[in-house]
């Protein structure tokens, strides 16, 4: 009874539109718009259903209507769009694993190459290359001049130059350029014994090691180093900044307590080498803690000056290795982990790979609930396998709370089918996994102020109709008024299927 209510309180309000429609306007509403009509009064997530089927049952014949304007509108657009097929195939050849690959064991066969050919021209003149070397040099210039191409076609200029890769790109460029120079320098030169063409491609063929450097960009941990490595320049300078003004104070002090021992010994003792002036005092502090200098020996030339130096000595020694080295490894380490958190790419690639584990526990724990290898899990072999202590420790250490068996077989069983298949499985515990986030909050918020608003709406009808009861049947005579075609007619036909499928669910119910 309390379906059919709703059904009539759907179908008053929608015969009040279509009466207000009907007088406004005939024809020309699209046939989505005359269903969102009906739509409105369904709620949010969970329009499905019979009401919902009845409809599609009733836009049927006009869905196939529609069918051939929208094939010969998608033909004529295809068409259209012919030109941008060649860079549409590029695209796909550029973004493709496979072409990476192929790139990266080029870029490694180029270095491998390059190293046998430094060896080989070790004392050599330049022209006494052998012709392998040369061939091999004139292949891996074509072979990365056309996969700079593809990377340039593939996208447009703007992007390439100023996309989210965009240094790698000049760089890749760059040393394209510098060995297609090295290639028309080494036709120009060839047989003539000219040494400043001889330095010029020398120093255009030491960039080509420099190419080592795109293999680090597509593996994700040289290019966590790589970034990280970029990100702590800015710490790294203001640390070599302190550790500099400490070596300068510390090395003042100690010329000025040695300046007389020194002055008064003969020269070429270890004294005055390790603190004869300003420089060399501060390069034995230095040598002294970074492992250059064994600082016992240190130790044993300030003897002869004073006890207070070689306390002091030992307290800078102590302070540098304590403190000041290991203050300056801890920020270097922040600023690597908090770079590594920040760039895009790592998040994305680090999130999707601990997807993609989390998934593969799950098939795991599915097969090993699974005992009758059915592919499907019953809530009898859910809570008998939820009995194991072990699984019930793996589930929490995937942060899935598994107390009540019923219970989550429930949550999981979205179909309600009492059976749920692998893929269920794994979606249900990733929804599940963890406590309630932000969204699910407020969209908890949202249904229950929607809810609230359609139970006022249906109490403030049913108060109508109680108070009137003739207002079903007026209402019904505005179908004989309305224009058949108009948008009013159509929202009514679709009204009367709702109120017809909510009447004969009632029955069956019943």
């Amino acid at each position: 009874s309390v379906k059919s209510s709703v059904s009539k309180s759907v179908l008053i309000t929608t015969l009040e539109q279509a009466e207000e429609e009907g007088e406004e306007a005939e024809g020309g509403e699209s046939r989505d718009e005359a269903q969102a009509s009906v739509l409105d009064d369904l709620p949010p997530g969970g329009r499905r259903g019979s009401t919902m089927s009845a409809i599609a049952d009733f836009d049927e014949s006009e869905r196939l209507r529609m069918h051939k304007s929208r094939s010969v509108t998608q033909f004529h657009s295809k068409s259209g769009d012919l030109s941008l097929y060649p860079r549409h195939c590029l695209q796909r050849i550029a973004e493709a694993r496979w072409f990476d690959t192929v790139v990266c064991l080029l870029i490694l066969a180029n270095v491998a190459f390059f190293g046998f050919e430094v060896q080989d021209m070790l004392g050599k003149d330049e022209n006494e290359t052998p012709a392998t070397f040369r061939v091999a040099e004139y292949f891996f210039t074509c072979c990365f001049a056309i996969e700079l191409f593809i990377r340039l076609a593939a996208t447009s200029l703007k992007r390439f130059l100023c996309g989210s890769y965009w240094a790698w790109n000049i760089i890749d460029s760059l040393l394209v350029l510098l060995s297609i120079v090295e290639v028309v320098l080494n036709v120009a030169n060839e047989g003539d014994h000219n040494f400043e063409y001889a330095r010029i491609i020398r120093v255009f063929r030491a960039t080509r090691i420099f190419r080592v450097a795109r293999v680090m960009k597509l593996f994700r941990p040289f290019r966590i180093l790589i970034y990280t490595i970029m990100a702590t320049l800015r710490s790294l300078f203001w640390t070599m900044v302190f550790l500099m003004l400490t070596l300068y104070v510390f090395g003042v002090i100690f010329s000025l307590m040695c300046s007389e021992a020194v002055a008064s010994r003969s020269p070429g003792g270890s004294l005055e080498e390790y603190f004869g002036s300003l420089w060399r005092s501060s390069l034995t502090l230095f040598m002294s803690i970074t492992g250059g200098v064994d600082w016992h020996l240190v130790v044993q030339a300030l003897r002869g000056v004073h006890p207070f130096a070689v306390a002091l000595f030992l307290a800078y020694i102590a302070v540098s290795h304590l403190a000041i080295l290991n203050v300056v490894t801890g920020v270097v380490m922040h600023t690597a982990m908090e770079s590594a958190e920040q760039d895009q790419d790592i998040v994305v690639q680090s999130h999707l790979a601990m997807k993609e584990k989390y998934i593969k526990q799950l098939e795991d724990i599915f097969r090993h609930i699974d005992s009758d290898r059915s592919g499907k899990i019953t809530l009898r072999e859910f809570e008998d396998r939820l009995q194991d202590q072990d699984l019930k420790t793996y589930f929490n250490a995937l942060d899935l709370t598994t107390d009540e068996a019923w219970s989550f077989f429930k949550l999981l069983d979205v179909n309600e089918t009492s059976l749920i298949d692998i893929d269920e499985f794994v979606s249900g515990c990733l929804r599940l996994r963890g406590t309630a986030r932000s969204i699910d909050m407020h969209m908890l918020l949202y249904e229950s102020r929607w809810t609230m608003k359609k139970v006022s709406t249906l109490v403030a009808q049913m108060d109508v109709l109680r108070r009137n009861p003739s207002t079903n049947n007026n209402r019904s005579s505005v179908v004989c008024r309305t224009p058949t075609g108009t948008r009013a007619s159509r929202t009514i036909a679709r009204a009367s299927v709702v109120c017809r499928t909510s009447t004969a669910d009632s029955k069956a119910e019943l």
